[in-house]
């Protein structure tokens, strides 16, 4: 549809009729895009993509989109019917978003099936956006679109509109900084992740507690630098309703790396602090370590700028920072306000900081297998050592 003819399988069914990815060329308004369309990946065993070949599917399709030729990746669109929110999307929409695309990306919600949708097709997202958010799921943007070909003026008038909308969002993303992993590094980050998440589906879970690591250059010890610095320890308290743990790594801008010895596993998100008025060479190299050396690329990472007082300082300061130097860093820019500022603004950047650290965090759960996937997963890994 966005390329403005058919150029692939589409069904209204319950299961999917996408069999693998697929890399499609379109160009509009001189813009050239690579659309992957993707196979839903819990659909298990009575959906058309069983659980095993989506694996494969998925490792084959990570292999594609971080090939050197490749551009990375810019936008994930993540398409629903437009039917009543049910807390089943989240599934697709941890495994896409946070399993595969490690939060790096934009994410926008696309709604289809509107073309017979009482009144304005946008008011679909007004109905139902709080429902979204209480079951988790926040979106950088949205379009509400129909599909279809039809004859009839209205539907066919939807359809344009729909067109539009979907390259006018797209021409928007094309402008961020694309997100690039390295192929062993994401699939070694994002596999992991996709089984605990489908074995969650119907097997006894366990939410693991997130773990965030903090580097903030500006602080001299481990407490908070009143009226400059958030307090660390009350927004990062709780995370999607579940005990978090956080890890300082300010002293690993001065040589320290005994903290490895600390984190046993990868962290679910690293938070870099730094003042905005401060040298930018030294403040982009104590950046680069921390992201270097806890796995930034596949990890999401908020960069905080202290004395600044709105969001567009903070993101035309990240670009000014990102564009004019080496290093594939991608980040979510945000501020906090310097001292003597008045307290209903410092009030907002702490809710403001609280929302994105809960939205940016990764999703992970312990893998529970039974005793046959250890068997079989055993078996798979003897044979691969003897192949």
């Amino acid at each position: 549809m966005i390329a403005g003819e058919n150029v692939t399988e589409t069904s209204n069914n319950a299961v999917g009729c996408t069999f693998r990815h697929q890399c499609h060329e379109v160009v509009f308004n001189g813009l050239k895009v690579n659309l992957w369309d993707t196979a839903g990946l819990d659909e298990g065993t009575e959906g058309t993509v069983p659980a095993i070949q989506a694996e494969e599917n998925l490792k084959a399709f990570l292999r594609q989109v971080t090939r050197r030729d490749r551009d990375g990746i810019d936008l994930l669109m993540y398409c629903i019917r437009g039917t009543r929110v049910r807390k089943a999307l989240l599934r697709n929409y941890n495994i896409f978003y946070a399993a595969i695309c490690r939060k790096k990306v934009p994410l926008a919600l696309i709604v289809t099936g509107l073309e017979n949708y009482e009144g304005e097709m946008d008011s679909w997202w007004t109905e139902h956006a709080k429902d979204l958010a209480k079951h988790g799921m926040r979106f950088n943007s949205h379009a509400c679109v129909t599909t279809i070909q039809s004859d009839h003026p209205a539907i066919q008038g939807r359809l344009e509109h729909s067109r539009a909308e979907l390259r006018k969002l797209i021409q928007k993303n094309s402008e961020t900084m694309t997100w690039r992993a390295n192929e062993d590094s994401l699939i070694s980050a994002s596999l992991p992740d996709v089984r605990a998440l489908m074995s969650a589906m119907w097997a006894t879970e366990k939410r693991m507690a997130p773990l965030i690591l903090i580097c903030d250059t500006g602080a001299p010890d481990h407490g908070a630098v009143p009226g400059t610095t958030p307090s660390w320890e009350e927004c990062t308290k709780r995370i999607n309703d579940r005990e978090c743990r956080h890890i300082r790594a300010d002293e690993l801008v001065h040589g320290n790396l005994k903290l490895h010895l600390e984190i046993k596993r990868p962290p679910d998100l690293l938070i870099f602090c730094a003042t905005a008025s401060s040298d930018p060479d030294p403040m982009w190299a104590s950046l680069k370590l921390f992201h270097s050396s806890y796995g930034g690329e596949t990890c999401p990472l908020i960069v905080v700028f202290r004395g600044l007082d709105n969001l567009g300082a903070a993101v035309a300061l990240w670009r000014t920072l990102s564009l004019s130097r080496s290093g594939n860093i991608v980040a979510n820019p945000t501020f906090y306000p310097g001292p003597d500022r008045p307290k209903e603004l410092v009030k907002r950047a702490d809710e403001a900081l609280a929302e994105l650290i809960e939205g940016r965090c990764l999703v992970k759960f312990e893998e529970k297998l039974t005793r046959f996937q250890r068997f079989r997963r055993f078996r798979k890994s003897i044979l691969s050592e003897h192949k």
